[in-house]
């Protein structure tokens, strides 16, 4: 489709009104682990592009991607059936 792209991506998320230390804390731990070389290694081996971050740019990522795909379902007016 001429104008569209789509990506494959992974998040992790947590409740809503999750207390901001815990989602610091979770956001550490899973950083950490994406540094780790044999975990980059593993993730590559199998296609994947480890991106580790801030919590707050995922937030923004994840409605960015909300706001492109209910863009796309409604141009091309998708409907659940």
């Amino acid at each position: 489709m001429t104008g569209y792209e789509a990506d494959i991506w992974f998040g992790l998320f947590a409740p809503a009104k999750t207390p901001q230390a815990t989602i610091g804390a979770l956001n550490s731990a899973v950083n950490k682990a994406l540094a780790d070389t044999e975990v980059q290694q593993k993730m590559r081996s199998q296609f994947y592009d480890p991106r580790p971050g801030a919590a707050d740019e995922f937030a923004a990522f994840v409605k960015n991607e909300i706001t492109k795909c209910g863009r796309t379902i409604r141009e091309a007016n998708i409907k659940a059936d």
